[in-house]
């Protein structure tokens, strides 16, 4: 019998070793790098983030966002997992915070015009 729970974080009792690794990827969160971890499958890179996400350093200061994208085939499927997955999190933090994030995000107004002297299309967001 695996004594290893497969599938799902299980909080910080069933997390066994990778201190450093959990350590050195706080600090590089906290200090504002970008992170890529890189292994084969199955090799534990979820629970590792996860774990990682967990901790006092992260969990209270940060708003995390966990998005498999693996099932996503487009990106209006990636943007509508993204969408639900901020609203998940942010929902336990309080009504006012997410009113406001939502109040902030429906002001978006998405402009798209061709500048006939550029040879480019400009996309951009207004407030």
């Amino acid at each position: 019998m695996n004594p290893f729970i497969i599938g799902t974080y299980a909080g910080s009792h069933y997390f066994c070793d990778r201190e450093r690794e959990t350590d050195e990827l706080v600090q590089d969160l906290t200090n504002g790098r970008n992170v890529v971890l890189i292994a084969q499958r199955r090799m534990g890179k979820t629970g590792l983030m996860l774990h990682t996400f967990h901790q006092e350093k992260i969990s209270k200061h940060y708003n995390v966002f966990f998005i498999d994208i693996f099932a996503t085939a487009s990106i209006r499927e990636f943007v509508y997992a993204f969408g639900n997955a901020i609203i998940d999190q942010l929902k336990p933090r309080g009504r006012k915070f997410l009113d406001r994030f939502l109040q902030t995000i429906t002001s978006l107004c998405p402009a798209a015009y061709t500048d006939t002297t550029l040879p480019e299309r400009t996309l951009h967001l207004c407030r």
